[in-house]
């Protein structure tokens, strides 16, 4: 019923425009998370984001004033069981239970950006008040406030600099915003 409720939401909405269906697509979107077992907190945007899935429960928190755009979340991470034969239970590799997956939860904290196309891998936590540059790699968590990017991600530079850059170029170049 929701997809259903989904598809006629789309078609009205490229119809009309109207910044009230746009709301409820994505009210309904973040429905379809929370169903998922996936906790979104308050003022938070995801836009175009994949979490991983199994038969064992993949788990992800994401914090209040988060924006994911196009991130993939890896709650689990199944490739051992190409090595490990005791990771395998002897089934047929599509049919749900078939593989013991190495998973853990996948945190992210309040204030925190994770820029397109980047990928957060089982066990990761992320701080408050991080910057994650867009096509990023998270392998390991995040402790303290600070942009990072790359792969594997690494700090790059404190909250406060970063914010101050970008301050000066809204001074400086209004018209970019």
């Amino acid at each position: 019923m929701l997809k259903l409720q989904r598809l006629i939401l789309k078609v009205l909405y490229r119809v009309t425009k109207s910044p009230a269906l746009r709301i409820k697509l994505y009210d309904l979107e973040i429905e379809g998370y929370r169903r998922r077992g996936i906790q979104v907190g308050k003022n938070s945007l995801l836009l175009n984001c994949r979490f991983s899935s199994s038969s064992k429960g993949d788990r992800f928190r994401i914090g209040d004033n988060c924006t994911c755009t196009g991130v993939t979340f890896l709650g689990h991470d199944a490739s051992p069981t190409l090595f490990i034969d005791e990771l395998n239970n002897g089934i047929h590799p599509v049919l749900p239970g078939s593989r013991r997956s190495y998973r853990k939860p996948i945190e992210v904290g309040d204030n925190v950006f994770i820029g397109f196309n980047s990928t957060i891998l089982p066990g990761v936590t992320i701080a408050d008040n991080c910057v994650i540059a867009a096509g990023s790699v998270v392998t390991k968590s995040i402790d303290s406030s600070g942009v990072y990017g790359g792969n594997p991600a690494r700090f790059i530079s404190d909250i406060d600099s970063y914010t101050e850059r970008y301050k000066q170029r809204l001074i400086e170049s209004p018209d970019c915003f």
